[in-house]
């Protein structure tokens, strides 16, 4: 087949079964990765609304707490016990900044739309290939040669968030 300018252009082939089976490896380990994301996303955007109600139920009755000591002779077990929660209320909001669950929750939802994304790719190249397995070799090689080597460095980009609570980034 001559194509413009007198190259000659190769008639694709069709994809081997091998190439359907690497196809529906990936698809497995993307699923997986879909739905791993998506459930990070809700336990720490879980996590985000339940330290942000605590701390605000805390700070409400450590403030209580201290009109009521104020305005009378208060025990000595209700100022300690207002000192305790005040600390409480104090150690929780400090660890709500520095685990920052709100932005872990975001960069997982992001990570689950790309998965999403991918899976959905991955599953019409092999609805194609399976139903029409002629002439698809270009777009096989294409998404082979996007994802095969580098499906790490996509992954990689598409979950840059840590996994738990350590600061390292890793796979999760």
């Amino acid at each position: 087949m001559r194509a413009a300018g007198g190259t000659t252009v190769s008639e694709p082939q069709p994809i081997t079964s091998a190439e359907v089976d690497q196809i529906v490896d990936w698809s497995v380990g993307v699923r997986i990765l879909h739905v791993a994301h998506g459930i990070a996303s809700e336990r720490y955007a879980r996590l985000a609304r339940f330290t942000g109600v605590l701390v605000a139920v805390l700070t409400a009755v450590v403030g209580t707490a201290l009109f009521i000591s104020a305005a009378s002779s208060a025990s000595a077990i209700l100022r300690n016990s207002a000192g305790a929660l005040s600390l409480l209320a104090a150690t929780l909001g400090v660890a709500q900044i520095a685990l920052n669950y709100p932005e872990l929750a975001i960069r997982h939802r992001q990570a689950f739309v790309e998965y999403g994304k991918l899976r959905r790719e991955l599953d019409t190249i092999r609805l194609v290939a399976r139903t029409r397995p002629v002439r698809n070799r270009g777009r096989a090689s294409l998404i082979q040669s996007s994802l095969g080597s580098g499906r790490d460095d996509r992954a990689r980009s598409a979950r840059s968030a840590p996994c738990g609570r350590t600061t390292e980034h890793r796979l999760c």
